[in-house]
């Protein structure tokens, strides 16, 4: 059995049989895993056993052995962004428990610059070391939606208006939907006199959308529930149990994917807010877009609401933006108007820039360029799924699973490099970085390796060489520290939290925004410091003023 099921598999035997999990996680510490994965799941089972000195050495021991958050392959620095999170936090309550307080507090302090875990806060006995407060801004409303319930009724968005919906998306094999669905009813029979509604949308497809009944039944679902397979690309789900949550002026203000009680309880603040704002005059007809925290100034100077807005990319002064089932825009850096071009490619969510946008899909076998004005240009096909885009020295390169390859403005291969990569990013100088979760390389423009490192782990770079690991969707270093001083931000992947790290590599700056998004820089008032573009999938772009000490 693969590690990651065998550890589920003892994971759920440690909730609810503790002595077989204890047995099996014996037998196969004799054994002395060395799978680092394995590792974690043996330390969860004695941390759900409290066993906790087993519990500290196989914790310690998996974590120790992964990978940085985000590091530079070329030197010594690296920088903590919050990843681990679960096994860390397990991590320092065994520890705590074994009374190595030193330790444990020091582990939690840094945990808590990133996170918001009450049972972590307490084992301090501290004030909260974060204060995040809601970024308020005009969301545009979504478009109305109708669906049949199972009961045969009509269930209209619109005719919700006025209170928070969440929309609870779940199928009937989905083991942590079995799981989470109850925690949204009991979430719904708290707050339903308060103003919450809540539609739980199945997408099932035809071969199990016949357990849908009885699944319903089985759970005592007292709310509307709905066959929609439909809907999960509409609000992009792309994993279940997955949630969003359109506040009552009919905006999407929250997503969530996955089960854990850390996903319930941010749910749960998500719908508090979105019920307070109800009744609060200074919130009328605005959204909550995420809680941010800050060390220094942090400001949203701008949102623009964009429907099926997807990536950006920063190109010649101005920002690429792609969006689902409608050609790219291009944001003019002469002022905040879109240029909507009519026409031009749609699909495809990697984005580049090559005298007009460049357009493809991860894992599939094109790549499609258009001019700015959405015109064709050339259409290329690829013998592997493609991995990243990127242009440099005015070639639009692209990686797939076995190589690296660079076309010209017409679409002529102009360099092909043995070796594929996760991910590419231009250095700036004409050349390239690129990593496929063990090497790191540096590329001069004719394609000619001037540097490989180990990079162990490493799933993306970006354009000063930087890499992080697997646990983050997306980053980029900018200039947003003192006097232009370079300083590096991520996105992590399992909540969305946008996360600015100090010189020393510490978190300065959080801002919970509950799904993966996609940041930029750019310098638009030309003072020698980068403002943060920040694509909230499907809704809109962000512009944020950021200080990292």
């Amino acid at each position: 059995m693969p590690a990651d099921g065998l550890g589920n598999a003892l994971r759920e035997a440690a909730e609810r049989r503790p002595a077989t999990a204890v047995a099996a996680a014996q037998v196969l510490s004799g054994a002395k895993p060395g799978d680092d994965a394995l590792r974690f799941k043996l330390g969860e089972v004695w941390f759900l056993t409290q066993a906790w000195q087993q519990a500290s050495e196989d914790l310690a021991a998996s974590e120790g052995a992964r990978p940085a958050d985000v590091w530079d392959p070329r030197g010594d620095w690296r920088g903590d962004a919050g990843g681990k999170l679960r096994g860390r936090s397990m991590l320092a309550r065994s520890l705590f428990a074994l009374g190595r307080r030193d330790a444990a507090t020091e582990l939690t302090r840094a945990l808590l610059l990133t996170s918001s875990q009450p049972a972590l806060q307490g084992l301090l006995g501290m004030a909260a070391m974060r204060d995040p407060k809601p970024w308020l801004v005009t969301l545009p409303p979504l478009e109305d939606l109708s669906v049949q319930t199972l009961d045969g009724a009509s269930w209209r968005l619109s005719e919700h208006r006025g209170h928070p919906v969440l929309l609870a998306f779940f199928a009937t094999w989905c083991g942590p939907c079995r799981k989470e669905l109850p925690e949204i009813v009991e979430l719904w029979r708290q707050r339903r006199d308060q103003g919450l509604d809540v539609l739980a949308v199945s997408i099932d497809q035809a071969d199990t959308a016949g357990d849908l009944p009885a699944f319903v039944d089985a759970l005592g679902l007292p709310f509307a529930v709905a066959h929609a397979p439909a809907l999960a690309e509409r609000f992009g789900i792309d994993g279940i149990p997955a949630v969003r949550l359109v506040d009552a002026s009919g905006a999407q203000i929250y997503s969530a994917r996955g089960y854990s009680m850390g996903d319930i309880a941010r749910t749960r603040d998500a719908v508090d807010h979105a019920l307070a704002a109800q009744t609060d005059p200074d919130t009328a007809g605005r959204s909550n877009l995420g809680m941010a925290w800050s060390v220094r100034d942090a400001k949203l100077l701008d949102f623009q609401g964009i429907k099926g807005v997807r990536d950006l990319v920063v190109a010649e002064g101005d920002i690429v933006l792609s969006r689902q089932g409608a050609p790219p825009l291009v944001l003019n850096d002469g002022g905040p108007d879109l240029d909507t071009q009519g026409k031009g490619p749609s699909r495809g969510d990697l984005l580049a820039w090559q005298q007009g946008p460049v357009l493809s899909a991860a894992g599939n076998l094109w790549v499609r360029a258009s001019s700015p004005e959405g015109r064709p240009r050339w259409f290329l096909t690829t013998a592997d799924p493609v991995q990243s885009l990127c242009a440099s020295g005015g070639l639009l390169w692209f990686s797939t699973t076995q190589e690296l390859l660079a076309v010209d403005a017409l679409g002529r291969l102009v360099h092909r490099v043995a070796g594929g990569a996760q991910d590419i990013a231009s250095d700036g100088q004409d050349g390239l970085y690129a990593v496929d979760g063990s090497v790191w390389r540096h590329l001069d423009p004719g394609g000619l390796e001037l540097e490989r490192l180990p990079a162990v782990g490493a799933r993306h770079v970006d354009g000063t060489g930087r890499v992080s690991s697997g646990l983050f969707s997306d980053l980029l270093t900018g200039r947003f520290g003192p006097e232009g001083a370079l300083r590096t931000v991520l996105v992590r992947a399992d909540d969305g939290v946008v996360l600015g790290l100090d010189g020393g590599g510490r978190a300065a700056f959080t801002w919970e925004l509950g799904e993966p998004v996609r940041i930029a820089a750019i310098d638009r008032d030309a003072d020698g410091r980068d403002e943060l573009l920040v694509v909230v999938p499907r809704r809109g772009l962000a512009t944020v003023a950021l200080s990292l000490p």
